[in-house]
């Protein structure tokens, strides 16, 4: 799969999605329409794509020799033994892995969505958690010398309450909004859509995009 076209697709989705919350917050009442926005919109944007698989383990015999996908999923595992790591979304890689099942392929792009409601406020380490899990299977990837891009979101209700964590944040956009193989941070909200690529070791206070 071609980064760059995968990229152009991605950037597609995310963008028609972050303008559609900012236009509309109030059509969005929980994390999960978020969510299904932005998987119809990346998927539409790769309908055409097909991952063909063998199947290799006996949970894929049901399916027939051969599986033909689009590789945008949800709610996804990250790990080969599916110990409960997923991802909100999923774009998955065109090569088999033959060791692992159709639910435990490897990913190419994964994406993991917070929401701040209206009315309700968060804490940044809900983000954190994100990140962290998303830089775990980036290193993972990356020891194979396999490209992974993480994104982890945050989208902020114009009626949230503040947070106080927030005043961490800097107003910045650093490194690539949707890096070839790493990790960004995205925040949405009324004041804008900002984005940083984070370190190999996550330091929030330096490398956070702005929120206010």
């Amino acid at each position: 799969m071609d980064w760059v076209m995968t990229r152009q697709r991605l950037e597609r989705a995310v963008d028609r999605t972050v303008h559609e919350f900012r236009d509309n917050p109030w059509d969005f009442l929980s994390e999960n329409d978020i969510q299904s926005l932005l998987f119809a919109e990346l998927r539409r944007e790769m309908r055409e794509l097909r991952n063909s698989y063998q199947s290799s383990c006996r949970k894929d015999r049901h399916l027939g020799a051969f599986s033909d996908i689009n590789p945008v999923k949800t709610e996804y595992q990250l790990v080969p033994d599916g110990k409960g790591m997923t991802c909100d979304i999923a774009v998955l890689c065109h090569k088999q892995d033959q060791s692992s099942n159709l639910w435990r392929q490897p990913c190419r792009v994964a994406i993991e969505i917070k929401f701040w409601q209206a009315a309700e406020g968060g804490v940044w380490s809900d983000l954190l958690r994100d990140i962290e899990k998303l830089q775990l299977y980036w290193e993972k990837r990356n020891q194979s010398g396999q490209p992974f891009t993480g994104i982890a979101m945050l989208f902020v209700h114009p009626g949230a309450k503040p947070c106080a964590d927030m005043s961490q944040i800097r107003d910045i956009e650093r490194g690539s909004d949707f890096p070839e193989s790493g990790v960004a941070i995205h925040v949405v909200n009324k004041g804008g859509h900002r984005w940083s690529t984070t370190p190999a070791s996550v330091q929030l206070a330096a490398t956070a995009p702005g929120s206010n």
